[in-house]
């Protein structure tokens, strides 16, 4: 339904006015509503701006692919606009519904949604649940806006006053460990939830993690299996057969004393972080290895 070329609607002026009980009973006779453009204006970019955010999930709901992947005058995106009131549910479900670009930089000073909730006015749970969405769903850490700074630079001048007074400096640490990219993915895909098992983890005391990978590679039959047996400690074999293509990343022990590497077959990574993944997590000197 194309409205575009409409006036101002009913709907408009009570969002305008913030008169949101009558919003939600324009959008409970007809919710789709939310989708007009009256004079090339999003209905929905205009409430996302002061509407409660229950009733922005309502809307949301309601509204179309289409809708949801509209900017407003600034060149922000739903997810801007939402990151910039902390809007943590709105902003899962607009992830959710669409294939809005993640790392959409807006037309007015260069920032995508990840860095706009970097300098947004949230709690601590606000912040973390929506850093943690916008990273898992493919947003950059590393983009910066056009004063030259990323998340990370913009996150370390919030003074984040809503956080409880009480826990506000180590809050703050564990969302900068996130936007630095030192807290693993396979953490972070896990769910807020798991993101603080992980810190509270991390306070009750750990081991240091030594993070090395190894990549053999070479032409066929150039003795990459072999080199490998030798590094670990395995017997040389003169008939070694062919690898066929990639050999399952492993682990192997370091010790300390002599520097001897010794193959650790009880703690083959493979099987859960796949043939392709040279990064693994070790202690006490565990190394990984991929051939290909």
């Amino acid at each position: 339904m194309d409205t575009s070329h409409k006036t101002e609607t009913t709907l408009v002026r009570a969002i305008s006015n913030q008169n949101w009980s009558l919003v939600n009973s324009i959008l409970t006779k007809d919710s789709q509503l939310v989708n007009d453009c009256p004079n090339g204006k999003s209905t929905l970019c205009s409430a996302v701006k002061e509407a409660p955010e229950e009733l922005l999930l309502k809307m949301l709901e309601a509204a179309s692919e289409k809708t949801l992947n509209i900017l407003d005058e600034d060149g922000r995106s739903l997810l801007h606009l939402c990151a910039r009131r902390s809007l943590d549910k709105c902003i899962k479900l607009v992830l959710k519904k669409s294939k809005l670009h993640v790392n959409l930089q807006d037309g007015w000073v260069s920032r995508t949604p990840l860095q706009v909730c970097a300098r947004s006015d949230a709690t601590f749970r606000q912040q973390l649940h929506i850093v943690v969405e916008l990273i898992c769903n493919g947003a950059d850490i590393s983009l910066k806006d056009a004063d030259n700074r990323n998340a990370a630079d913009l996150y370390w001048f919030n003074d984040c006053m809503m956080y409880d007074k009480n826990s506000r400096i180590e809050e703050k640490k564990q969302i900068m460990h996130i936007l630095k990219g030192e807290v693993p993915r396979q953490i972070l895909v896990s769910g807020y939830y798991a993101v603080k098992i992980y810190f509270k983890a991390l306070e009750q005391g750990g081991v240091q993690y030594q993070r090395c990978s190894l990549t053999v590679v070479g032409q066929a039959r150039a003795g990459k299996t072999s080199l490998v047996k030798k590094l670990t400690g395995q017997r040389f074999n003169f008939k070694e057969k062919e690898t066929d293509g990639i050999v399952t990343t492993v682990l192997c022990d370091i010790n300390e004393t002599d520097g001897q590497w010794k193959l650790d077959t009880s703690k083959e990574i493979g099987l859960f972080l796949g043939v392709n993944t040279l990064m693994c997590f070790y202690i006490n000197g565990l190394v990984s290895y991929t051939m290909s």
